[in-house]
């Protein structure tokens, strides 16, 4: 035996807009009576609930940095910003953050907000919190943190620049050994040419015929004493100008070392005083006009299907009838 496929009949097939009014117009009570409880509990419900509390303001704790230099021609950073950035908002540094502070379970989802400045390298850290004091408190932190896990790329570069600073430190302590020795011997050596030089004007007053050979002599040490002590002047000052040069690379090296960091804290941590707006209270007369019309609607929609399940029910046992008949 072939399956047919049974239709409701022309009754369910098809209703005008007639029959929709009629269906709404039977069920009129009903509807009513549905919008009026929802209105009434809306009603209720609204003026019976506690007034919202206010929100507590919110303050914002800023603080700006850039990554910092290993080296100088060319610039060579500790680390890209992009990456700073990835590890401040991935929460890397929050658990050390409570376990420094000791802050409760509380604080374990923290945070941090950040912004890259266009086309720099400068990066801006915020954190929202109701107490602003406490937000700085965590924020310097934060930046503890940071410099302290780049602490370990930044000190090899200033271990080297320490050697080269010692370096010349003890090059130094030998060009003032060698200057104290020049002056020594520059004394001496103008001590013995005054000396000469007065033995032999005392020769000239003692004799008008005084010894060629002798003042010849004399003459000769005297050009040799002074001819020595012009180099040493000529040393003496090539030693005070390789001193100058020394101090001048020990000034730019320990300018070097300071210039080595991991981080550059461009603005120090301050906290906001903009106040948020405050949240708008619950409109209650709106509230009870919502709940009247989707009451309206909900009521509406229920009594085509109550009128439905009806008609399929009337067909069905009409049906039935009609086989047991046949």
């Amino acid at each position: 035996m072939e399956y047919q496929e049974q239709k409701l009949g022309p009754d369910l097939d098809e209703i005008n807009l007639f029959q929709y009014f009629q269906v709404i117009w039977r069920r009129k009570f009903f509807i009513i009576a549905l919008c009026i409880i929802a209105v009434i509990a809306t009603a209720i419900i609204s003026y019976k609930m506690p007034p919202v509390p206010p929100v507590p303001p919110v303050y914002r704790v800023t603080a700006t940095l850039s990554p910092g230099l290993l080296s100088r021609s060319p610039d060579v950073y500790v680390d890209s910003v992009e990456t700073i950035q990835a590890l401040i908002e991935g929460g890397s540094f929050n658990t050390k953050i409570m376990e420094s502070l000791k802050l409760g379970p509380l604080y374990s989802n923290m945070q941090f907000k950040t912004t890259l400045a266009k086309n720099t390298n400068i990066l801006s850290i915020f954190y929202d919190t109701e107490n602003p004091a406490h937000g700085k408190m965590i924020m310097v932190e934060l930046l503890k943190q940071l410099m302290e896990y780049y602490r370990n790329r930044t000190e090899p570069g200033k271990e080297v620049i320490d050697n080269s600073i010692n370096m010349l430190k003890e090059k130094m302590e030998l060009l003032k050994v060698r200057e104290k020795n020049l002056m020594t011997r520059l004394k001496v050596g103008e001590e013995n040419t005054n000396v000469i030089m007065k033995e032999r004007n005392e020769m000239l007053k003692k004799s008008e015929k005084a010894d060629a050979v002798a003042l010849l002599l004399y003459s000769n040490t005297v050009q040799q004493n002074i001819s020595y002590i012009d180099s040493l002047n000529a040393g003496l000052d090539e030693n005070r100008l390789n001193q100058e040069t020394t101090k001048e690379e020990i000034l730019n090296l320990k300018l070097d070392k300071m210039k080595i960091e991991g981080l550059k804290i461009i603005q120090e941590p301050y906290s906001s005083t903009t106040i948020p707006v405050p949240v708008k209270l619950m409109n209650k007369k709106k509230n009870i006009a919502i709940a009247g019309v989707t009451s309206l609607f909900l009521g509406i929609f229920l009594a085509f299907f109550i009128e439905f399940i009806k008609k399929v029910k009337a067909y069905s046992d009409t049906h039935s009838e009609s086989e047991t008949k046949g």
